[in-house]
């Protein structure tokens, strides 16, 4: 195995963290998707219900309730006038109308709040008269699941965003630790592996080139090569015994 393979790469870990925060970045986008059209579909069906079901009272309007169902009556806003609004049950004796929450909304043309609920006590016709601006029977809403929906609507929103938030994290965390290990593998390298550069800041000139320097003769710097044969200061060797 070469020292390249050996080296660990340094920008594993980076390539590593961006992949882990992309995919949770979508894990989390498609819940909070998924969670905000399930939530956002179960608020319009409740309104749509609650509009499909409701009954225009103009002057008198008989609806047949089973014992315990309960009706609320809606009032068109038109300033700051409110309907009057009685309701008569089978036995002839008038049902009070009570107001334990507020609730207000709109079609998008008209809005409306609520004037009371009522609760049949038997099964039967009721009676329900109004005077005043136009008002509307229907069935109640369900005020705390509605708002539950409408809040995790607006959660699975912002799922959605950090979801989103985390994918593009994580894709330049990847991208940045891909480029590292793209420059650790292609960069030159020399003795000492990657990023190799000897002591003295760098290569020694090649012979012949500026600044070469021969090396040293063999001796030190005080020997001095002998004078050749008939030279000034040539010595002949002695003769031999």
């Amino acid at each position: 195995m070469s020292e390249r393979t050996r080296t660990r790469l340094p920008g594993r870990g980076k390539r590593r963290g961006g992949a882990i925060t992309f995919w949770t970045g979508v894990v989390i986008a498609l819940i909070s998707t998924v969670l905000t059209a399930l939530l956002g579909w179960r608020t319009y069906d409740e309104v749509t219900t609650l509009v499909e079901q409701a009954e225009p009272v103009e002057g008198s309007t008989t609806v047949t309730l089973q014992e315990g169902e309960a009706r609320e009556i809606y009032q068109l806003e038109q300033g700051q006038e409110r309907a009057e609004c009685t309701v008569t049950g089978p036995d002839g004796q008038d049902l009070p109308l009570r107001r334990t929450s507020t609730i207000e909304g709109s079609d998008g043309q008209e809005s409306y709040f609520n004037l009371g609920g009522f609760e049949a006590g038997q099964s039967g016709d009721h009676v329900v008269e109004c005077a005043g601006p136009p008002t509307f029977v229907g069935p109640p809403l369900d005020v705390f699941g509605t708002v539950g929906s409408v809040l995790g609507v607006v959660g699975g929103l912002f799922g959605v965003g950090l979801g989103v938030v985390l994918m593009i994290v994580g894709a330049i965390i990847y991208l940045v630790g891909r480029n590292q290990d793209k420059r650790a593998v292609t960069s030159p390298q020399g003795g000492g592996g990657p990023g190799y550069r000897p002591s003295g800041g760098g290569y020694p000139p090649p012979p012949g080139g500026p600044g070469y320097r021969p090396p040293p003769p063999p001796g030190g710097q005080g020997h001095q090569p002998p004078p050749p044969p008939g030279g000034q200061g040539y010595r002949p060797p002695p003769p031999p015994d």
